[in-house]
């Protein structure tokens, strides 16, 4: 999957701008190689994020059915045309590889809005006031208590930069 991808961002690429992929990386003042690398690493998080949403999906029971499909495509189409980026149905559905896999994208959407719906901010930090925790519910393992909370936050080195931590309570 990461190497189809890999193919389809290239494509994309060589589509949108209308230059080969040589001549892309010569105007991000960079090499084949090096744009490469950085669309491959890209198509490797996309394809964990879409296995980690679908599984998501599945053990959760989240399904998309036709109208929520039709409406999450129209909202796009919508959105794409206020840009000034106007597709058909058919145009979209091509560039998300077919039907099945625009099911699949919006499906995460769905899956996206799912979680975003169950975090809640359960601690502003005294630490900076910039920074806050969110909790993602969690079934517990080898307990009858349904869910734990997983919080993920940043906490601030002494350099100035975040180190990402997480603790479940």
């Amino acid at each position: 999957e990461v190497d189809e991808e890999l193919k389809k961002s290239i494509e994309q690429i060589e589509t949108y701008y209308n230059i080969n992929i040589e001549e892309y990386a010569k105007e991000m003042n960079s090499d084949v190689k090096s744009v490469e690398k950085q669309l491959r690493e890209t198509a490797e998080a996309y394809v964990k994020q879409t296995v980690a949403l679908l599984a998501i999906a599945e053990k959760e029971d989240i399904k998309l059915n036709d109208k929520q499909f039709n409406s999450r495509v129209q909202k796009a189409l919508d959105e794409n045309k206020a840009m000034g980026y106007e597709l058909t149905k058919k145009e979209m559905f091509s560039q998300l590889g077919g039907e099945d896999k625009a099911k699949e994208y919006f499906l995460q959407r769905e899956v996206m809005d799912w979680l975003s719906n169950k975090a809640k901010v359960v601690k502003k930090s005294d630490k900076d006031e910039a920074m806050s925790y969110f909790g993602f519910p969690k079934k517990k393992k080898d307990t009858t208590e349904d869910y734990m909370i997983e919080l993920r936050y940043g906490e601030r080195q002494a350099d100035g930069n975040y180190e990402d931590r997480q603790m479940s309570v």
